[in-house]
């Protein structure tokens, strides 16, 4: 059996800095089966690469399983990814093989009620960490954009309000909050595609935040499980993304910013900055 969402995000790229490896690319393969869908992914405006994805209702549950290449500035080359879950949206496993700028890397992931165990293979090393993450976390790892099939399964019935743990793999937990939702209908050349949009928050309650200033020169302090807040100006957004994400940064934060004393505040004493998940 096969189920199908419609997906519309609209995502900053940074550059997937945990996953890294050896030194020979592998070409992604072809899924075959007329449940498939490909996905065109675009920066600024410009077609950078293509996933193709399928999602499956087996006897055990969910399999999203996906394959696809996508172009500078993040230019990763996923091979094979799949994360399998229980019929009822609680996540079992995640597998992918991919190449990131010419690297090798591996990761699999193994879940346990509120444990989530990690596999990374990097350059032939296989290292293990494990995170606490809550009961029926939806797994949204790095780079990909087929794993969100999860999530558009469960806004299809969310109300405002509700809550959504999720588990960027292999970082960080974060909670997803629906605001609202409304319908509306999409033109293709092809056919009228009737959609429900869906806005939400993401709190990242335990991710610290470290201002980097502008960031237009490589980022020397260690961000991993950490947020990066970079000010406007001297560079492309997309440049500063690539340094943050190459220092480990699991968050970026584009904010207007006031300098005062040497210090930094976020514009009347709030955070108004745009969050935008690195991949």
């Amino acid at each position: 059996m096969l189920f199908r969402h419609c997906i519309c995000a609209a995502l900053a790229l940074a550059g997937c800095a945990s996953l890294a490896g050896a030194q020979q690319a592998a070409a992604p393969f072809t899924l075959i089966g007329s449940g498939t869908a490909t996905f065109l992914v675009f920066v600024r405006g410009a077609q950078v690469g293509t996933e193709q994805v399928a999602v499956t209702r087996t006897a055990e549950g969910w399999s999203i399983l996906s394959t696809g290449r996508i172009g500078a500035p993040l230019d990763i080359t996923a091979r094979r990814m799949e994360v399998r879950y229980t019929a009822d949206w609680r996540a079992v496993d995640f597998t992918i093989d991919a190449t990131l700028r010419n690297q090798l890397q591996a990761i699999h992931t193994t879940f346990d009620g509120t444990s989530a165990k990690n596999d990374i293979t990097i350059a032939g090393v296989l290292t293990t960490k494990t995170d606490a993450i809550e009961a029926g976390t939806l797994v949204l790892p790095n780079a990909l954009f087929a794993p969100y099939e999860a999530l558009a399964a469960k806004l299809r019935t969310a109300t405002p309000g509700q809550t959504f743990p999720v588990y960027i793999l292999p970082q960080a937990s974060l909670s997803l909050k629906v605001v609202d939702s409304v319908t509306e209908q999409i033109q293709t050349s092809a056919r009228l595609i009737a959609a429900r949009r869906t806005h939400v928050t993401i709190s990242t309650p335990n991710l610290p935040l470290v201002y980097v200033g502008q960031a237009n020169a490589e980022i020397p302090d260690d961000l991993h499980g950490k947020g990066a807040l970079i000010q406007r100006g001297g560079s492309f957004f997309w440049e500063k993304i690539g340094r943050a994400a190459r220092a480990g940064a699991g968050w970026i934060y584009d904010g207007v910013i006031q300098m005062q004393n040497s210090k930094f505040k976020m514009q009347n004493a709030k955070c108004k900055c745009k969050c935008k998940k690195r991949f």
